[in-house]
């Protein structure tokens, strides 16, 4: 006799057959119900005939124009009224566009005063010298005389046989940090001449990581000839300069483009680009290259106040860029705290002409946060570098690389890091940090050798690859702005993406703040170190000094409570590499009225390690 397996149970004829009339029907559903979906789904051919309809909108012309407005209103260093200025612009054009619930957030900035200037005193003249940038806090604040020295570039053989001791020395503005040696010998502080170019590079070599007090100056090539004249005759000359460290105001200038979907009213894109610029010579920061994400920012706005679009966009200029990237740790800031809700994206613009071709990044070097903190933008930078391939056909641009890299996933062969010759800070670390979602269009295959330098002026971009890189991204735009949200499917027309929910900490990431006093300890006073000290300087220390016209360390200018905050640090759920770079190391330097708020350390360094929205009253 045969059994059936244990748990069979024979249907008969008829039930079978009703199992599968019911299976036969909910396919044949299934099939009509996809069918319907991929004839209204956005398809290749629709979306190429847009977009021969959308970039020749993008108008070159009036980007020069863009250049020529703002590049007008002299330096740009965070703080400044250059700065100020290019708020007002910017406002003013938005509001000509008819945006929407315009405001400005201000926020508090410590900054080393963009409007300090020298002055040197010889043979019966005065003439303007411009202080550089600070070593680590100290400034060139000074009032000293001596001979002027003609030292050449500085190094041993250029100075050989020369009294340094005492001197003023005169220096070439050449190739590393030899004004050092002139520092080891005795001189009172350095003069540079301006030179013909001056590379990135040679420019930050020109400032320290540590407080070394040795005043260092920048001569306008105008001003040069009776200097290099005294300094040939070694004539005595007295160097006065007061550079003080100084609480500005920036801002986060805030603007709406309504979308026509009620159902996305709740899904703001946000377009962020930075107003300021950063020189090595803060007084002469014209920032050139930092004027192409303005431009291209206005552009799109243009662009999109005149074409219908579903989610709102949202357009935000943020200062501070160059300041640790306080602009977007602000904005982070109140994302965390409701008072600027989280938007469903956040396209951040960092632009510059030395190449037409962009890359979509979701890590730079201002934070080392880890791997999986990215995850939610990574299909989204996949999705971008599939519309690059439309557009490249639209453009006829033979190799869609050179549209958009899709660095967030190391895409094309290559790592995130290998795209740009050297280190970057990027505006969207802050906010994925925070945990929101955000990408940064970043120009690749760059090196910005003229950005932080006095050399970084207007007339010097090539505003064709401005161009072609503000297309990209009013192309980008389009999409995220009309796409339907969704993740997976068969169809690259939607936005990967889920809404994003900021935390301070989180298991794989945070965005932390750090408040605390500065103290130190008197004996006559207290067992513990207790006795506040007001005016202080607060700095968290980075790893990199300087990436790209981005001062990463985090300086703060207490009050008379001696107290601080400091946002934007990761928690140590944040990292990867281990426990060794879960620190945060702080310093804290006295300020006086004769070394201009920059040079007595209090005895020893504080260390601590950052807790999401921890204090220390």
């Amino acid at each position: 006799m045969e059994f059936p397996p244990l748990g069979y149970k024979e249907l008969p004829a008829r039930s079978k057959m009703s199992h599968f009339h019911r299976l036969l029907r909910f396919l044949l559903l299934a099939t009509a119900v996809l069918l319907t979906g991929l004839a209204g789904a956005t398809t290749d051919d629709q979306v190429q005939a847009e977009l021969a309809k959308l970039l020749p909108k993008v108008s070159l012309d009036r980007i020069q124009g863009d250049f020529r407005a703002i590049g007008a209103l002299g330096s740009r260093l965070a703080g400044s009224k250059g700065e100020a200025r290019t708020f007002d612009l910017v406002e003013a054009e938005l509001r000509r566009l008819g945006a929407k619930e315009i405001r400005r957030v201000p926020f508090d900035i410590t900054v080393p005063d963009p409007e300090a200037l020298g002055r040197l005193s010889v043979a019966g003249r005065e003439i303007t010298v411009h202080p550089l940038w600070p070593n680590l806090v100290r400034t060139s604040t000074c009032n000293v005389t001596g001979p002027l020295v003609y030292a050449g570039d500085g190094t041993l053989e250029a100075i050989k046989g020369l009294e340094m001791r005492g001197a003023i020395a005169v220096l070439e503005l050449g190739v590393g940090s030899t004004w050092k040696i002139a520092a080891k010998l005795g001189a009172k502080a350095a003069i540079f001449l301006q030179p013909d170019g001056m590379p990135r590079g040679n420019g930050e070599t020109k400032f320290s990581a540590i407080p070394l007090d040795f005043p260092r100056f920048y001569l306008s090539i105008r001003d040069a000839a009776p200097v290099l004249a005294a300094a040939q005759r070694g004539t005595p000359a007295t160097l006065r300069c007061r550079q003080d460290w100084v609480k500005r105001q920036s801002a986060l200038l805030v603007a709406e483009l309504p979308g026509n979907d009620a159902a996305l009213a709740k899904q703001p894109v946000e377009l962020m680009a930075y107003s300021d610029a950063m020189s090595v010579v803060p007084s002469l920061a014209p920032g050139g290259e930092a004027i192409s994400g303005i431009a291209t920012m206005l552009e799109t706005a243009r662009t999109y106040a005149a074409r219908p679009h579903r989610r709102p966009l949202r357009l935000v200029l943020a200062g501070g860029h160059g300041l640790a990237l306080s602009g977007a740790r602000e904005r982070a800031k109140r994302a965390l705290d409701g008072t600027m809700p989280a938007p469903f994206l956040t396209l951040t613009l960092d632009l510059s002409s030395g190449s037409r071709s962009l890359g979509s990044y979701a890590r730079g070097w201002f934070y080392d946060y880890r791997n999986e903190t990215l995850d939610e933008v990574r299909d989204l930078s996949r999705t971008f570098r599939t519309h690059a391939n439309l557009i490249a056909k639209v453009e006829r641009i033979e190799n869609p690389r050179t549209v958009l890299v899709d660095a967030a996933n190391d895409g094309d062969g290559r790592t995130w890091k290998n795209n740009v010759h050297g280190k970057f800070s990027l505006d969207g670390e802050p906010l994925i940090a925070a945990g929101l979602r955000a990408l940064t269009l970043f120009t690749v295959e760059d090196g910005r050798d003229r950005v932080d330098t006095p050399m970084d002026t207007p007339d010097r971009v090539d505003l064709a690859n401005v161009h072609r890189q503000a297309k990209t991204v009013v192309a980008l735009v389009e999409r995220v702005l009309n796409d339907p949200e969704g993740r997976g499917g068969t169809t690259a027309y939607q936005v990967p993406l889920r809404p994003a929910r900021p935390a301070a900490m989180s298991l794989v990431g945070g965005f932390a703040t750090l408040r605390g006093r500065v103290v130190e300890y008197d004996a006559q006073k207290s067992f513990v170190p207790d006795t506040p000290v007001p005016n202080t300087l607060v700095v968290a220390l980075p790893k990199q000094k300087t990436t790209m016209g981005v001062r990463n360390e985090i300086v703060q200018l207490t009050g008379q409570d001696a107290k601080y905050r400091i946002d934007g640090l990761l928690p140590i759920s944040a990292y990867w590499q281990g426990t060794g770079t879960t620190f945060t190391r702080l310093q804290a330097f006295r300020t006086t009225a004769r070394r201009a708020r920059s040079t007595t350390p209090l005895r020893g360094a504080t260390t601590a390690t950052a807790a999401t929205r921890s204090s220390s009253p």
